[in-house]
């Protein structure tokens, strides 16, 4: 742990562990010690296991600390040795719910109840009618004894669309809690014509949403420290409104409303103590009731400039936080829209200022780099050392250092707000485009930025490589997911691209099409789920794992016929997971890559076969080893560039067959045909870059897809013997240099796209270089293949169907005209 201050003796820390196979059964299996080789209290629970059943990836909570711990597996212990703790957290279930029994005393979560009566949150939509929260659903999530965790959802009536999500930590040893408070709109946007934009009909106006907490004793005094360097200032009253984030650009179009509009009331934030008022620019306030100079009561809410507009209301009676105050304006939640905050509420000792203030200058756990590439939870990643690359290393540093990193690209439009913070400025795309005010754009996750983040600092890379993999994390799982059920099941619980190219997102927001576009929704092409598993594996929270099952049955139900206004002329698949840059084109591609991406990382989380089943479908319905590959077109980069991409996903389909021992017809199709293209590839397959003129825009991103090329080349290298896999090892070599070399000579380097593309498929490089070992042969190797199947998707079906019955109706009416005239002629 790289400690940056004194840790407090009940602190909690949680950390997930990678491990390699075979390592550990159980959780029982698992020991803390410290750096006196002394046992640590320690809970743990699994979070993945390997396919022979043992853990993959553990979650660890202990209270306290030192500066380094030493992690002793066990594959032979199974039951987790006794924790003891002077005041441990229970959950006790009951028929209606569970009973929290934490040190600050029992907290009874029943179904039916009103969630006021364990935490006051209090909705207020746009008719000023305070919405009242319900309990329908209570689930533990962990049972103590050093955290006991509940999650808690339901909605506010039959008559609202509004949906909340609520779990709560509780902690050994101190009255402390740890609220993830969600609101979502569940009901559809309407988008006429393809076009999603702020003020559709599918939006709720909300006035506000306030957590109300109330001291457990009289109080005599409000204190607040508005961020970590502030000292502490006390009244009787006190506000704090944070109305934008106090950057240069705080009132930048990025933040028009649903009339186009940017209405923030003033740059930062506004102090306001017993009439006095101070401003300021970003505020990270701790907010305590105190009696008689001693803490009673404190609040803090985790990132609170950064997802503006907040405010912070307190009194010597109690204590308020606006998660939307109500301003004079109205917050707007789009269809399938939520929004998540994270409050943190200390009573007694846990109020205590320097108790409080450990949760604004976090100390995180962390695994050494050696420890993760020796568990292979991601194959090939290795740890950082002097003897990478240097011109790699210096290209995606940019992405925490510098005048173009991600912190510093959120500066250039103000990515702050509760529905911006977290995603990254898509720079690319304001490229011809002028300065000032620049192009707003979103990235929206494209190419899985936050996978590549996160295993940049798994690597070895610092804090800020996690801090920005979070932050991603939670703006995408609450703006770029559309959660409902409402719309059709192309789109629904699916994932909004990035925004329309060199078109300014306007009032689309996050959601790609704005007016003045061709429209659109969803779709496979755009499909990551492997950066939440990462998260979720490192921090254990539930929204990244419900969304990578989430998004692994969206991928599933595209395909089912069933869902669409087709079904009455057709039950054949829709071929909507496998269709790239348009609807005819069922090859290799970006639909099929992403999708297969998406059901593999399903599959590993869940072990549901129909997620690795649908991967197999699609493999033979887009390749095949015998394939004649002139025919389609592969070296026409502008509209089969994409095909890369799916040899990615095919060579981590390979991996985890082999992982699952399963080296049967399905592993030798795939692995035959990963080597019938790359032979083709190194026949044929050059630098995008060196044909300019074939190129619509010849930018520094083709350099970074060139990336993709060596990844390939490299994964079939595994397959292959002989002179042949030197032949592929060689030309891996060449295109990463190729893509290095060529990025570090252009000005545009440090653009979004390319940092993207690189970290999602460059950081496997040494670990292919050192991997020397040949993947195992299959178990079954047919003489020859079936000829490839011509896929006819069910709109092609239907629609020729329709015609067909438009035909024969026509025919018939035809018939029964003539029968008609020839008795009226014969009368």
């Amino acid at each position: 742990m790289n400690n940056t201050r004194r840790v407090a003796a009940n602190e909690p820390f949680r950390l997930g562990v990678p491990l390699p196979r075979g390592a550990v059964r159980e959780a029982g299996g698992l020991r803390l010690l410290d750096g006196g080789g002394q046992a640590v209290a320690l809970q743990a629970r699994p979070l993945m296991r390997w396919p022979d059943g043992s853990l993959k990836w553990a979650l660890l909570d202990w209270l306290g600390g030192g500066q380094e711990f030493h992690l002793e597996c066990s594959s032979d212990r199974a039951e987790a040795a006794e924790v003891t703790v002077e005041r441990p957290v229970r959950v006790e279930r009951r028929q209606d719910g569970v009973v929290v029994q934490a040190p600050g005393g029992a907290v009874a979560l029943r179904v039916g109840g009103r969630l006021h009566e364990v935490i006051d949150w209090q909705v207020e939509p746009e008719d000023g009618c305070p919405l009242v929260p319900i309990i329908e659903q209570v689930d533990v999530v962990d049972q103590g004894p050093l955290r006991a965790s509940v999650r808690l959802s339901g909605g506010f009536g039959a008559e609202s669309p509004l949906r909340w999500i609520a779990e709560g930590h509780f902690f050994a040893n101190q009255n402390l809690q740890r609220w993830t408070l969600t609101l979502r709109n569940t009901q559809r946007a309407q988008h006429p014509g393809g076009i999603w934009e702020l003020g559709d009909a599918g939006s709720v106006l909300l006035r506000r949403s306030t957590v109300r907490v109330k001291p457990g004793q009289p109080c005599d005094q409000v204190a607040c420290s508005v961020d970590r360097e502030a000292a502490w200032q006390r009244g009787q009253s006190l506000g704090l409104h944070q109305a934008s984030s106090g950057g240069e650009r705080w009132n930048s179009t990025n933040h028009v409303d649903r009339d186009g509009q940017v209405r923030l009331l003033f740059p930062g934030y506004r102090l306001e103590l017993d009439g006095n008022t101070t401003p300021g620019r970003r505020a990270d306030p701790v907010v305590t009731l105190q009696a008689e100079g001693q803490p009673v009561l404190s609040l803090y809410a985790e990132r609170f400039w950064q997802n503006f507009p907040k405010r912070f209301r307190a009194t010597t009676t109690a204590v308020e936080l606006d998660l939307f105050p109500e301003d004079g304006t109205l917050h707007e939640l789009q269809g399938g829209e939520q929004k998540t905050h994270i409050v943190w509420i200390g009573e007694e000792l846990a109020a205590a200022p320097e108790a409080m203030e450990q949760l604004r200058t976090k100390i995180r756990p962390r695994v050494s780099a050696d420890w993760f590439a020796r568990s292979r939870c991601v194959p090939f990643a290795t740890p950082l050392s002097d003897s990478e690359d240097s011109d790699y290393c210096a290209l995606v540093r940019q992405s925490v250092d510098g005048p173009s990193s991600f912190f510093a690209k959120r500066e250039q439009i103000d990515e702050y707000g509760w529905r911006h913070f977290g995603d990254a400025y898509g720079d690319h795309e304001a490229a011809f485009a002028p300065p000032d005010p620049p192009l707003i754009s979103h990235w929206n996750n494209q190419y899985d930025l936050i996978f590549g983040l996160g295993v940049r600092y798994l690597r070895g890379g610092d804090e800020r490589w996690f801090e920005l993999m979070e932050d991603m994390a939670w703006h995408v799982l609450d703006i770029d997911l559309y959660h409902t059920d409402e719309d059709k099941a192309a789109y629904n619980h699916g994932l909004f691209w990035h925004t329309v190219h060199y078109i300014d997102a306007g009032r689309s927001s996050h959601r790609s099409y704005p007016r003045g576009t061709v429209g659109g929704g969803p779709y496979s092409e755009h499909a990551y789920a492997r950066g939440f598993l990462l998260y979720y594996c490192l921090t254990g929270e539930s929204a990244p794992r419900d969304a990578v099952e989430e998004l692994g049955q969206w991928v599933l139900n595209l395909e089912d016929g069933s869902r669409t206004p087709f079904r009455w002329l057709s039950s054949a698949k829709t071929g909507m997971s496998s269709a790239s840059g348009g609807r005819t084109y069922h090859g290799p591609g970006r639909a099929p890559g992403n999708a297969t991406e998406t059901l593999l990382t399903a599959f590993e989380l869940t072990g549901r076969r129909e997620f690795l089943e649908r991967v197999e479908e699609l493999m033979h319905r887009v390749v095949h080893p015998q394939e004649d590959l002139k025919q389609l077109n592969l070296l026409d980069a502008e509209r089969r560039w994409f095909y890369t991409l799916y040899l990615q996903a095919l060579g981590r389909y390979l991996e985890i067959k082999i992982d699952l021992d399963e080296l049967d017809a399905s592993y030798c199709f795939g692995r035959e045909t990963l080597l019938h293209y790359a032979r083709w590839m190194a026949r044929h397959e050059y630098p995008y870059l060196e044909k300019p003129e074939i190129l619509e825009y010849p930018t520094e991103t083709w350099a970074a897809q060139d990336m993709r090329k060596c990844e390939v080349f490299h994964f079939a290298s595994r397959h292959a013997l002989g002179a042949e896999r030197q032949t592929f090892r060689e030309r891996a070599e060449f295109f990463y240099r190729y893509s290095v070399k060529t990025l570090a000579a252009m000005p545009t380097r440090h653009y979004c796209r390319p940092l993207a593309l690189l970290l999602g498929s460059g950081f496997s490089y040494e670990g292919f270089r050192g991997s020397l070992d040949p993947a195992p042969l299959p178990g079954v190797h047919p003489n020859s293949w079936p000829p490839k199947a011509v896929f006819i998707p069910q709109r092609q079906q239907a629609i020729r169907r329709a015609k067909l019955a438009v035909v024969a109706s026509l025919l018939l009416l035809l018939s029964l005209a003539s029968v008609a005239a020839a008795s009226l002629l014969s009368r």
